[in-house]
């Protein structure tokens, strides 16, 4: 079990504010650790999982390394810090389904709610992430780690930038979570919204059930993919991506062997092309 506050961070300029300070919340901070990751969130299409507070995830780190995550709520209290059961496993037979395939207490425990054929990709963020673990003082223990990341959420047709920090506890000390919580209140504004990263994915792309499906804004377009034959985790030589035309039309397809892959440290900003986010690369169409 671990407890943890997740709270949006409205402001861009207050966020890199925080993420400069060299003792943040007024503890001491030890050396950053950087990540470039790419989690894609999966349910069933009636949200099976989520209605039972559980999060399925594949999660990518630009180093390689690849491993499916299993989240489940167990309350939150009205600072907004969740108590959560948190599982993992390395992902084998080829990708997630395969995973689930397996004696792993997260594919047991899927399969124990789902079918794992039921299971489909509901939405994909990039996250650029520094974490730091903090101590009362210069020497001893770390008590907290907190994160600062950078997310880029995307599901067809949308794609919307946040910044989010997560403060999350390691053991006990004098200062506790719910004080760093209020810390984090009243220094710079920012509270538990009682959402978690995936709820909020839903909420700044308005991919919740029912809810229409807002406009792209005109400087970030996501594209369609074509798949066949696909596993999550495998490669498909068959995938192609569609993308907008010079005159910002729609129809262009794109081989995939001519599509440019963007590196995991850069942001794409432009009109006259198209992100696509496939199972494992991400890809840029250039009409």
């Amino acid at each position: 079990m671990i407890r943890r506050l997740n709270a949006p961070f409205g402001d861009p300029v207050g966020f890199a504010d925080l993420v400069d300070r060299r003792r943040p919340l007024g503890m001491h901070s030890g050396k950053p650790a950087y990540h470039l990751i790419r989690e894609m969130y999966f349910d069933t299409g009636d949200g099976a999982l989520a209605e039972r507070s559980i999060r399925l995830r594949l999660r990518s780190e630009a180093r390689g390394h690849q491993v499916v995550e299993l989240l489940i709520g167990q309350g939150i209290n009205l600072q907004g810090i969740a108590e959560v059961q948190f599982f993992e496993t390395p992902v084998v037979g080829g990708g997630l389904y395969g995973t689930l395939r397996g004696d792993s207490e997260v594919a047991t425990r899927i399969r124990d709610v789902v079918e794992v054929d039921a299971l489909r990709p509901r939405a994909a963020v990039d996250i650029d992430r520094e974490t730091r673990d903090l101590r009362l003082g210069r020497f001893g223990k770390p008590t907290h780690r907190i994160v600062f990341d950078d997310v880029i959420a995307h599901a067809p047709g949308a794609a919307r930038e946040f910044q989010e920090v997560t403060v999350v506890e390691l053991g006990t000390g004098k200062i506790t979570l719910e004080e760093l919580a209020r810390r984090l209140e009243s220094d710079h504004g920012v509270g538990g919204d009682g959402l978690d990263t995936y709820r909020r994915i839903q909420a700044a792309l308005g991919a919740q059930r029912g809810a229409q499906r807002p406009e792209t804004p005109n400087d970030v377009r996501v594209g369609l993919m074509l798949v066949q034959d696909w596993e999550v985790g495998a490669a498909a030589p068959t995938w192609r991506c569609a993308g907008p035309d010079r005159r910002g039309g729609w129809g262009a397809i794109v081989p995939l062997e001519k599509a440019a892959a963007i590196p995991l440290d850069r942001r794409w900003r432009g009109g006259c092309g198209a992100l696509v986010l496939l199972l494992r690369p991400l890809i840029a169409c250039h009409p």
